[in-house]
């Protein structure tokens, strides 16, 4: 479902959520969920906001939001931003099963499309505080401590935070949220 959050921004609501900054009909994708399914959705989603997608910026390496991201790349030939590290993993998607079962080669039940998504090469690596896409000029925030260099995406005033918090019912359906630096996830929090 989609929903308006702000002015420009709105939300797509799923397993993870996928953000939209809309101005003068080019849109800025925040995460590109799990799964091609996620990503007709969300090219349905831009559809209905007369917005053609522009950029895909993926907050963190973790399957459930950057797995839709090769999907949405072929189908719009938006480019793909993230940070750095996080471009690795992206780039590489073993990483994150591999880092889950402490380095060995993952077992059978973690290389699934929950943790195992579909490379996506990233185009632009992230540096500093600010971005622009197509004349839309957004903060990025780093939220480290769910993945170690997680962004968040400003704009106007909306945070597109990520996992860096999860609401109450998160939480109380799946206890403590994973965390690869839980003093950073405490600071980011903060």
């Amino acid at each position: 479902m989609l929903k308006q959050i702000g002015a420009n921004t709105y939300v797509l609501r799923g397993g993870s959520n996928i953000g939209f900054i809309v101005c003068d009909g080019s849109a800025v994708v925040i995460d590109a969920g799990l799964d091609k399914d996620a990503a007709r959705r969300a090219a349905k989603a831009a559809a209905e906001l007369d917005a053609r997608i522009k950029a895909i910026i993926i907050t963190h390496a973790h399957a459930d939001h950057f797995g839709g991201a090769e999907a949405l790349k072929k189908r719009t030939g938006a480019p793909v931003y993230a940070s750095s590290f996080e471009a690795v993993v992206i780039e590489n998607p073993v990483l994150e099963p591999l880092w889950l079962f402490g380095g060995a080669l993952p077992i059978r039940s973690l290389t699934n499309k929950f943790t195992l998504g579909k490379p996506c090469r990233v185009d632009v690596r992230i540096e500093g505080d600010e971005l622009s896409v197509e004349g839309i000029k957004l903060k990025v925030v780093r939220l480290p401590g769910h993945s170690p260099e997680q962004i968040g995406i400003g704009f106007e005033d909306t945070l597109f935070c990520a996992d860096a918090f999860f609401p109450i019912e998160t939480l109380e359906k799946h206890g403590i949220p994973y965390c690869t630096d839980l003093d950073a996830a405490l600071a980011t929090l903060d």
